[in-house]
């Protein structure tokens, strides 16, 4: 095969990558409707080994204290960022890819459940400790959250590219070649 022809295969596939992230981001509610039930169910479960525990649409009330599971507590925009890392990794297999993606959300998934029932337990011990936790968790561990299973996706899955920049770098150089 040509280096033209490779040249463009690799256009062809960086530009199919960025359109699905586009539609992706269109269409974003989708990591909401999906994760929703994902995350309530899960935590009234575990909570319900602790608490009595009830559940009315998305408000958790466990010992008569209710909660209310909002969007932001999904983390939906986690999911979708985990997406666009992914997406914007070159050179990996359609399979490797899906592996990864599927990886990042299970453990992001696990860490947030987890991150909810710890919140909960703490706000059913002390409104005061939950408050202040809760704004830490909200600014700074899911963050971290995000950081750290991105990490791991790279260790475990052997990412070697650079979101973005190694796309960029390598249409660069197929122009160059061009030209």
């Amino acid at each position: 095969m040509d280096l033209k022809k490779i040249g463009t295969n690799r256009i062809i596939e960086i530009v199919i990558r960025y359109t699905i992230l586009l539609v992706i981001g269109i269409f974003m509610e989708v990591f909401y409707v999906v994760f929703k039930p994902l995350t309530i169910y899960p935590v009234c479960y575990i909570l319900g080994l602790f608490f009595d525990v009830g559940l009315s649409g998305s408000v958790i009330s466990a010992t008569g204290v209710n909660f209310e599971i909002i969007n932001a507590c999904i983390a939906g925009s986690a999911f979708f960022l985990l997406t666009i890392l992914n997406f914007m990794v070159g050179k990996i297999n359609f399979g490797k890819r899906i592996k990864s993606l599927l990886f990042s959300y299970i453990s992001m998934l696990v860490l947030n459940i987890l991150r909810i029932v710890l919140l909960i337990i703490l706000a059913v011990k002390s409104v005061i400790v939950f408050s202040a936790v809760h704004m830490f968790f909200f600014y700074v561990i899911s963050i971290l959250l995000v950081f750290v299973v991105w990490t791991v996706e790279i260790k475990l899955f052997k990412i070697k590219e650079i979101p973005l920049y190694s796309d960029l770098k390598e249409l660069v150089k197929i122009i160059k070649s061009r030209i």
